[in-house]
């Protein structure tokens, strides 16, 4: 789905005009990262929960060639689908 798409499946589903839609999109992906790094967590009900996580030092092993190195700490964003989306996405066949 497009964000053209998407727009206009919401404007006609919430009666909300086409440009209202459209400035709370544009707005979303900005209030999911301020929330997240500030809260360490968002929820969007029975869509998707972002959670931040740590991810410890390791080692690893470049590909090419086999060789050691230090994979550096780091945070990460998990991404997980719950409630109704979970439910459809375990519904689709394997």
């Amino acid at each position: 789905m497009t964000k053209k798409s998407m727009i206009d499946f919401l404007s006609a589903e919430t009666n909300v005009s086409k440009k209202d839609v459209t400035a709370v999109l544009d707005a979303l992906p900005k209030a999911i990262q301020t929330a997240v790094v500030a809260e360490g967590r968002v929820i969007l009900a029975d869509i998707a929960s972002f959670k931040l996580v740590h991810k410890e030092a390791r080692m690893g092993r470049n590909p090419q060639t086999g060789a050691a190195l230090e994979i550096k700490a780091r945070q990460n964003i998990k991404i997980a689908a719950i409630g109704d989306l979970k439910k459809a996405v375990e519904a689709l066949p394997a």
